[in-house]
């Protein structure tokens, strides 16, 4: 009996979490302020945000391509593989109905 009890428990929290997730709205624009103004800001301050990350050496500085090299070329038959997979997974956790909305 204890273990059915926990088996609604754990249902009905699961359930709930779902219910909240899609309850929630999309949070609005501030007061004022068009949405490509909007974006325009984000865009900014991102861009910001990595310049100012590349001056305290936190991100490396791009350099120019080389020609690829045997193990780049690797990596990318690596990345490849890798992109394939994780279209199949995204089809499959489709096919799961609460998770694919």
């Amino acid at each position: 009996m204890n273990a059915l009890r926990l088996i609604m428990l754990a249902t009905l929290l699961l359930v709930g979490d779902v219910v909240a997730v899609h309850g929630q709205t999309p949070s609005a624009l501030p007061p004022g302020m068009t949405q490509d103004q909007f974006d325009a800001m984000v865009d900014a301050i991102g861009k910001a945000l990595v310049v100012k990350l590349r001056n305290e050496g936190a991100l490396p500085v791009p350099v120019s391509p080389a020609a690829p090299s045997q193990s780049e070329v690797a990596g990318n038959v690596v990345a490849d593989r890798l992109a394939a997979f994780l279209e199949k997974a995204e089809h499959v956790l489709r096919a799961v109905p609460t998770l694919g909305t």
